[in-house]
């Protein structure tokens, strides 16, 4: 079932330095697709509307009909998403 216009909003939030996985975790790749595109999957799955949320510096796939929300710069710390 599709949310109707107005309804809710799907948010991925996109960040973290991705030092463990060797950087830029949304461009990481998972079987062959960026590891972005799976929550992307899901909620499209049920809502209209999808949002990304990162900030301006943040590397990110081509992501068509996705809105992306910048965040301010600082803070800059795991607890703030």
């Amino acid at each position: 079932m599709i949310a109707p216009p107005g309804g809710p909003i799907g948010v991925i939030l996109a960040g973290g330095n991705g030092r463990r996985i060797g950087g830029a975790k949304a461009l990481a790749r998972l079987q062959g697709r960026p590891l972005i595109d799976y929550p992307l999957e899901v909620l499209r799955a049920v809502l209209s509307d999808v949002a990304v949320i990162a900030k301006a510096d943040t590397e990110l796939p081509v992501l068509p009909g996705v809105r992306i929300w910048l965040e301010p710069p600082e803070p800059q710390h795991p607890l703030t998403g």
